[in-house]
């Protein structure tokens, strides 16, 4: 179930809005990703999910770009003590 979560806009406004974990495809990449839900606005794409997907932005080719190998990040997993 959404969360809310206040947030600034580009244009200075704050807003409540929902948010909720989703899965992204993209550059033939896939991992998950927060989603803050905005009715009637475009689709956007952010910095910390190219981020996670290992792409960057190159503004003079414009297009995506890898910025490291595909990989997983785990947080927050821990190995049982004793072995």
């Amino acid at each position: 179930m959404p969360q809310r979560f206040e947030v600034s806009l580009a244009d200075g406004r704050r807003r409540r809005l929902k948010a909720c974990s989703m899965s992204v495809s993209v550059g033939g990449r896939t991992g998950p990703t927060i989603a803050l839900l905005l009715p009637g606005s475009d689709p956007l794409l952010g910095v910390e999910t190219l981020e996670a997907l290992g792409l960057k932005v190159n503004p003079e080719r414009r297009r995506l770009e890898p910025s490291r190998a595909q990989t997983a990040l785990l947080v927050g997993v821990r190995r049982p003590r004793g072995r």
